[in-house]
């Protein structure tokens, strides 16, 4: 496709316009004519094209939401890492995610341009006099407030190359839906192609696919058909379950994703059932920044940790009253820093405290008739969870206290000890009690099938565990019981 320059010159109704004036007057209009003068005109334009527009112009935005969230293993990180495989709908719902005015409007000068690149290329000029003459007739110009709205509307102009549906083969649509698109997501793709995703199966839906899979391996009869209507939905599960039928009336992603190639107008004359290995295609992260290199120097360095350093207090001892008192200066010492392999000083008394240093520090002090004061460090308690330390010298002390000092540090542990275990003990009555709920709420739902709590049951569902929905694990298994 050749590219225009803003100063192109196109002939348009015998009359020579720029692209930029073009783009000028037709910057505000409404979706509804774009798609009355196309349909008009029998001209359908290709799907890669928006999906070119989209891709180029959300680069910069996907590249600094990714730089923004590279430390973080959220769920849009990682479906941001097949950006460069997006199909149309997906770029579209992007486009939507950033709510961002100038984004939007950028969009629509873009797709213009290269709609009218489109049309010079095809010698279709007599199409873009057709969109000024709509703009004319046009009163107000449009604000594009509702982006969603207007491409939405403009769908009815793209069309799919051969074998395609979305801007996708059926090799990349369906890897590429499964890994970067949620539940709601592909309802509304399903939506997008005429076709209203279930909530869950009836009986006769859950019959059809299980008809298709046995006619698929040359063994559907008449006979088989006339005994599976007479069963009941648990039973034609059962017997799914027997013959490898991997059918369930709670359509988890990718059977969402085969129920709709399945049965749109657009896919239905060319679809086949998925083979091993179709929902496994990996990519490598298209998106590097330097930054991770120096984040990995940066941590791989051990990060000094601020101490203050012990001064021993030196011992008065009493002189003669004909003797003058020596007034010995303490030596000023300045606090530094030192690792953590640098924890001992010279005279052997552990400097450096994490948690569990200053445990050991505790009983060291105990045993060496010291008196052990330990405060967060504000600085730097939140981030390191160090301690500052400081330990004074109190020469001989009796035995007696010794022991209380001994005693007391035991009913302290043992106080805590205490605590620590009352609280698992409420967690775990806590965690029982819901876990009991839960059970309960899965099984009313399973048996008593009311359609007032699908949606529950799918927001449920989101919350995924080994690969399955929360509830799918306890559907599955009555299911493989048989009940």
């Amino acid at each position: 496709m050749a590219k225009l320059q803003l100063q192109s010159q196109i002939n348009v109704n015998q009359e020579s316009v720029t692209l930029e004036s073009l783009l000028h007057e037709l910057q505000g209009l409404e979706a509804e004519q774009y798609v009355s003068v196309f349909q008009n005109a029998n001209f359908l334009l290709p799907r890669q094209l928006r999906m070119d527009v989209l891709r180029h112009l959300l680069e910069s935005s996907v590249k600094q939401t990714r730089k923004e969230r590279l430390t973080l293993a959220d769920e849009l990180n990682y479906r941001l890492k097949w950006f460069y495989q997006y199909s149309e709908f997906q770029y579209v719902n992007l486009l939507v995610y950033y709510q961002n005015k100038k984004l939007n409007q950028a969009y629509v000068e873009n797709l213009l341009t290269s709609v009218c690149e489109h049309l010079v290329e095809q010698k279709r000029e007599d199409i873009i006099q057709s969109l000024r003459d709509a703009k004319k007739a046009q009163h107000d110009s449009y604000d594009f407030q509702n982006i969603f709205l207007f491409n939405q509307t403009l769908n009815q102009i793209f069309k799919d190359k051969a074998l395609e549906i979305d801007g996708l083969t059926f090799n990349l649509i369906r890897p590429v839906l499964l890994k970067s698109s949620t539940l709601q997501e592909l309802k509304a793709f399903g939506e997008k192609y005429g076709i209203i995703v279930p909530r869950r199966l009836k009986k006769e839906q859950l019959l059809e696919l299980i008809y298709l899979e046995l006619q698929s391996r040359g063994i559907l009869t008449d006979d088989i058909k006339a005994e599976l209507k007479k069963k009941s939905v648990v039973l034609i599960q059962r017997y799914a379950i027997d013959h490898d039928i991997k059918v369930s009336t709670e359509l988890k992603k990718a059977e969402i994703i085969e129920y709709i190639l399945e049965f749109s107008h657009q896919t239905k004359s060319f679809y086949k059932y998925p083979q091993p290995g179709d929902y496994e295609l990996e990519i490598d992260d298209p998106f590097e920044f330097e930054e991770v290199s120096e984040l990995k120097e940066k941590t791989s360095k051990p990060t000094p940790i601020p101490v203050i350093p012990v001064v021993a207090k030196p011992n008065k001892e009493k002189t003669s009253k004909t003797k003058d008192k020596v007034e010995t200066s303490k030596p000023e010492v300045k606090p530094q820093q030192q690792t953590q392999e640098d924890i001992v000083n010279s005279k052997g008394v552990p400097l450096v405290l994490d948690r569990q240093t200053a445990k050991f520090l505790k009983l060291y002090a105990i045993s060496n008739n010291q008196k052990l004061m330990i405060l967060p460090d504000r600085k730097y308690h939140k981030k390191r969870r160090t301690f500052k330390v400081q330990l004074d010298q109190l020469g001989s002390v009796s035995t007696p206290k010794k022991n209380n000092g001994v005693i007391g540090e035991l009913l302290i542990l043992k106080l805590l000890a205490l605590v620590v275990f009352r609280t698992l003990i409420f967690v775990f009555a806590i965690a029982f009690v819901l876990g009991l709920l839960f059970v309960g709420y899965a099984t009313a739902s399973y048996f008593l099938n009311i359609e007032a709590l699908n949606m529950i049951n799918d927001q449920i569902n989101t919350i995924e565990f080994l690969g399955k929905g929360l509830l799918d694990h306890i559907f599955d298994f009555y299911r493989q019981i048989g009940i």
